[in-house]
């Protein structure tokens, strides 16, 4: 997937979609069998599986290659579709640069919420526009 993120041949928003499903995946893996590996780990039972390793050796390879892919991921986010999203107008913003009096309805649904005790989605919704 993060091929397809950093393939320039795709769309723009569909390489930042990409990206997301990584990251996704990436929790996901982490959850399951990483944490997994971890209770197999503090159990201290030291079985090899069919490939022949134990419990604690796939840990410290997943460890590797997961830096690196990690690693990869930052690049391809920093190097590449943020320049990218910035020449499309598209603009990541860090939180200290939101105004959050105005932001805090939206996330918290507050904004949602009293849109639909009154009828007027204007105040629910989120728009992007050019600058």
């Amino acid at each position: 997937m993060l091929e397809e993120a950093l393939d320039e041949r795709n769309p723009l928003l569909e390489r930042l979609k990409f990206f997301c499903i990584v990251s996704s995946n990436l929790d996901e893996f982490f959850e399951v069998r990483i944490a997994g590996l971890k209770q197999q780990i503090e159990s201290d039972v030291v079985e090899r599986t069919m490939d022949g390793l134990t419990a604690s050796e796939i840990f410290k390879a997943a460890t590797l290659r997961i830096r690196r892919m990690v690693s990869d991921q930052y690049a391809c986010w920093q190097e590449k579709l943020v320049p990218a999203l910035a020449k499309n107008r598209i603009r990541i913003l860090d939180i200290a640069d939101l105004d959050l009096p105005d932001v805090a309805p939206v996330l918290s649904g507050a904004g949602a919420a009293s849109a639909d005790a009154t009828g007027d989605r204007s105040s629910a919704s989120v728009s992007t526009t050019a600058e």
